[in-house]
């Protein structure tokens, strides 16, 4: 008991050194990050390893903290980015959310006990009856808070750990402070000084290294914000967060960090490009969430430039977020946000589904299949008709409307009128000769607009006929790889190998029985090739697995087999060109056995080459890529069975020579 007063009490130091920390930087004399109230925490229990059985992700503990759920061998390495995704939005299901949410409308999570019932404009009528519940709700966390228990606001995570506290440790102004002083960060490389102040929106990038005292200088007297970006580069949590987050959406994740003094705000009015999860970590911020202007701007695949307050309008959602609280919000959603009079605010902005949708996927497809269309019908190589420029073109597309036809209906009517000259009647017919030509022409130039409108059409529906839809979606694939972080657990060999020598429970295959001993094949264990590099012995309890969902992708090009990966990406957005492995096409059928048998394990033998040969060719170029884990198999229970089987047959050989001995004698 002693020794866990002990603990608790180091904890709490911790806490107020960071809290210290935090009011240092931005001149705050309290933080919230100290009056978060951890009255009533439960004790948290030990998650237990899972049995070696697949399990739907539902049964599997509900770790209250994301971190956690990231170190935790208790969830297969698979689900954690679907179980980290389930622990940010609680208590929304997963399902829930992008049924209702996702694209469509904001969501708010107050789980903060201070917080405040938010403002909704033309959507009150929709969250006003939403709004009494979570009222109630809070007035029963409070008899609860008061019989020991912690605020159950989020049923998944009672017990577990205070609210207010939810995302706390992730990122604070402390870690900010320390990156500062070990002279890591540089302004627009990974920081931003930013103010906005009476319409204006300005960024105050010195341009050189940050110091400590300038940035203090900034944040305090000169009332800017502070922008961190891509923290994922110095800090490993933060890295392994949007690293999880990135295998359960399937694509890109990226974060900012925005640190703003009390009552001053960084950015003016904007929407952005991506789907925004604001986190709030430390202090309030008020957020004010506008309508797109026009259907244009509404899910934009580019974000939008500095908007006046006259141009957005009301805000249909004026709410002040807390430590704890959640706020997502699509693309094309105009937002603005300014810290409270009285605290400081840091939030964190994870960001994910930068063009990623069928328009992007669009931009593949089409041009693709016009290649396969022209291959297959000659005719779309036949050149375009001759001076098709006289009558195609905007200069002719008024071609296509009555206008012309009515105005000369009008000058043929106005020169109806002509006098009694005689000589009129000869220049009414040299009127109505023009006005026929020009008719005729007319009619000849719509003629052939029509003709040229009806073959572009009918290659159209050829080129439709043609999409190379698989294709298609590898190349969008190969595009996200691209912007994808490399997978922490790419790079476990080399910093703790010590603690990678045994499979996980929950990553053990369905079928292993609990006899059944899973090591990975460590690189020091492996002998050297002749071109001086380490290689895994296979033998004939050797497995191959990819070492994680999705960081791999084959594509045909140029009659090779391209496996296009996430492995070797750097920690910032492209900062390196796609990464690839050349094959020939002989090993597809193998690759892709390996790509879509994750997370079973394949025996290097059942790979779909030619020979052995191929195969270990094929393991040892993707192991020394990082791509692979070598798997070796101990089945405990048959080396008994073979060791019972050997020692009675050994008996009974002593036995049987006993036996002739005597009758010799």
């Amino acid at each position: 008991m002693a020794k866990n007063k002990r603990g608790r009490r180091g904890k709490k130091k911790q806490q107020q050194a960071a809290a210290v920390s935090s009011s240092s930087l931005v001149g705050q004399k309290r933080s919230l990050a100290s009056d978060a109230s951890s009255s009533g925490r439960e004790k948290r229990q030990k998650p237990t390893a899972a049995s070696r059985v697949k399990k739907p992700l539902e049964s599997y503990p509900r770790l209250g903290s994301g971190r956690k759920i990231l170190k935790s061998s208790a969830i297969p390495r698979h689900l954690r980015g679907r179980a980290l995704f389930e622990w940010l939005i609680a208590p929304m299901s997963v399902e829930e959310f992008f049924a209702q949410h996702w694209e469509r409308e904001p969501l708010l999570i107050q789980r903060n006990s201070r917080s405040e019932t938010p403002v909704w404009g033309d959507m009150s009528a929709e969250h006003d009856d939403e709004d009494e519940d979570e009222d109630e709700e809070e007035e029963e966390e409070e008899e609860d808070d008061a019989n020991g228990d912690t605020n159950a606001k989020d049923h998944n995570n009672k017990g577990k750990e205070s609210e207010d506290d939810y995302y706390k440790g992730w990122f604070h102004t402390s870690d900010l402070e320390t990156l500062v002083e070990q002279g890591r960060m540089h302004y627009s490389r990974d920081l931003n000084i930013t103010r906005y102040v009476d319409g204006v929106r300005e960024t105050l990038d010195p341009g050189k290294q940050v110091k400590l005292p300038q940035l203090r200088k900034f944040l305090r007297k000169k009332g800017c914000s502070a922008r961190v970006l891509c923290p994922q580069r110095y800090m490993p949590k933060m890295w392994h967060l949007l690293s999880a987050l990135e295998e359960f959406f399937g694509y890109g994740c990226g974060c900012n960090v925005y640190v703003t003094p009390a009552g001053t705000q960084g950015f003016a009015p904007h929407y952005d490009e991506i789907e925004a999860f604001v986190l709030q970590v430390e202090g309030a911020k008020r957020w004010r969430l506008y309508h797109p202007r026009s259907e244009a701007e509404q899910l934009d695949r580019w974000s939008s430039g500095n908007f006046s307050q006259e141009e957005i309008g009301e805000p249909f959602l004026d709410v002040v977020l807390r430590p704890g609280d959640l706020l997502y919000f699509p693309r094309g959603t105009i937002h603005q946000a300014v810290s409270t009079p009285d605290e400081h605010s840091l939030h964190m902005t994870i960001s994910t589904g930068m063009r990623n949708t069928y328009h992007d996927y669009l931009l593949h497809a089409l041009p693709a299949a016009v290649e396969l269309a022209s291959q297959e019908n000659h005719s779309m190589r036949e050149s375009l008709p001759h001076r098709y420029m006289d009558y195609m073109g905007l200069i002719h597309a008024d071609a296509d409307s009555d206008d012309d036809d009515d105005d000369d209906d009008a000058d043929d009517d106005d020169g109806g009128d002509g006098g009694d000259d005689g000589g009129d009647g000869d220049g009414n017919g040299h009127t109505k000769s023009k006005k026929e030509d020009n008719d005729r022409q007319l009619q000849e130039k719509r003629a052939l607009r029509e003709q040229f409108k009806a073959r572009v059409l009918e290659y159209a529906r050829l080129v439709l006929d043609s999409i190379p839809f698989d294709q298609a979606a590898d190349q969008m694939v190969k595009a996200l790889l691209h912007d994808r972080l490399p997978p922490p657990y790419a790079y476990a060999w080399e910093q703790h190998e010590e603690d990678q020598d045994q499979l996980d429970d929950a990553e053990a295959d369905a079928a292993t029985p609990s006899s059944v001993k899973i090591m990975k094949m460590k690189r020091k264990e492996c002998i050297p090739s002749r071109e001086g590099k380490k290689k895994p012995l296979l033998g004939n309890h050797s497995y191959v697995r990819m070492i994680g969902p999705d960081v791999a992708r084959v594509v045909l090009e140029d009659d090779k087999i391209s496996l296009y990966h996430c492995v070797s990406n750097g920690k910032l957005y492209r900062l390196k060109p796609p990464q690839c492995l050349v094959f020939s096409v002989e090993y597809g059928p193998a690759l892709e056995k390996l790509l879509t048998s994750f997370p079973e394990m394949v025996h290097w033998q059942q790979l779909p080459c030619d020979n052995d040969e191929e195969r270990e060719a094929l393991v040892h170029v993707l192991w020394e890529n990082y791509l692979v884990d070598v798997l070796v198999v101990h089945d405990q229970a048959s080396n008994k069975k073979s060791d019972e089987g050997a020692k009675k047959k050994k008996n009974k050989v002593k036995k049987k020579m006993a036996a002739k001995s005597s009758f010799m004698m």
